[in-house]
């Protein structure tokens, strides 16, 4: 049986177990007895036994969740051109999920979530439609470019439109050319690798 050091964090109300994985060797959450980086369980089965050695607070919650100002929400569409910062679909607009037409809501995301850092300041909020933010939930991404990522792939398993009729424009695209691809300005100021670049813009075009 190996024994593993651990250590609880707590993120706003909620904590969360720590250790290093025995796998990959890096830091991670244990989330009902599953290292979730390489989902290996921390069972008697397996020979690992958990030790929790410490107790950390990483982040501060609030008592309340407070309403959100409407400046603030105001500041976050208009800086989003009045788009979902994952889909990219223009808010009040519609369109079909499956056979169903569907308004694009706004909804008001905590990047990191709010159960876990209490966290609603402008640095931590951004404007999306209802589904991306239905699908995103409670999960944790370390940055943007996973959530944007992860939130794409689930659209297009539910075969769900992106980015409204604008889709069938940006199919004209040359896909050798992707490096010089017209992103959405919030992709375009995050540092993305030509891998993931590419990766989306086939996501985007439903080029396989």
């Amino acid at each position: 049986m190996k024994t593993i050091e651990a250590t609880k964090c707590w993120y706003g109300h909620i904590s969360i177990i720590r250790a290093e994985c025995p796998d990959c060797e890096y830091p991670s959450f244990i989330i009902n007895s599953m290292f979730v980086c390489c989902s290996l369980e921390a069972t008697e089965d397996n020979e690992i036994l958990l030790n929790i050695i410490d107790e950390r607070r990483e982040s501060e919650g609030e008592a309340k969740r407070g309403r959100l100002k409407k400046i603030i929400k105001d500041y976050l569409i208009k800086s989003q051109n009045n788009r979902c910062i994952y889909c990219d679909k223009l808010f009040g607009t519609i369109y079909l999920y499956g056979q169903k037409p569907r308004l694009v809501k706004i909804h008001i995301d905590h990047f990191v979530s709010w159960k876990y850092s209490g966290d609603s300041s402008e640095n931590n909020l951004v404007a999306s439609c209802d589904l991306c933010n239905q699908i995103k939930s409670s999960l944790y991404f370390e940055t943007f470019q996973e959530a944007y990522v992860y939130i794409r792939l689930e659209l297009q398993r539910k075969r769900v439109e992106i980015g409204g009729e604008e889709k069938k424009e940006k199919k004209k695209t040359n896909p050798k050319i992707a490096s010089n691809y017209e992103y959405p300005m919030f992709v375009r100021n995050v540092s993305y690798s030509e891998e993931i670049k590419l990766k989306t813009y086939r996501l985007l075009n439903n080029i396989k």
